[in-house]
């Protein structure tokens, strides 16, 4: 528990880098999680009901969860890429 303490006196100075940090990788992590649960409630509900509408508005929200993430690593990669040249 010490060595951990004294690891955050040298963060001190990238607190806003590590938080970002922290809170992408909550984000992605949260994106990860609900995709499955969304399959599940198309099984449930969509497929077993037959509701269409409720299909692809389900389809149409795992694109967008997947398009997100996608971008959001584009971005990241890019962002480390350009810190690492300065």
């Amino acid at each position: 528990m010490r060595a951990l303490l004294r690891m955050f006196t040298f963060l001190r100075p990238y607190l806003l880098q590590v938080g970002l940090a922290f809170f992408s990788l909550l984000a992605i992590t949260t994106a990860n999680l609900v995709v499955p649960d969304i399959i599940r409630q198309v099984i449930d509900t969509g497929l077993l009901l037959g509701e269409r509408a409720y299909l692809t508005r389900a389809a149409l929200l795992i694109l967008g969860i997947g398009l997100g993430r996608d971008h959001h690593a584009r971005e990241c990669g890019f962002n480390l890429v350009h810190l690492s040249k300065i």
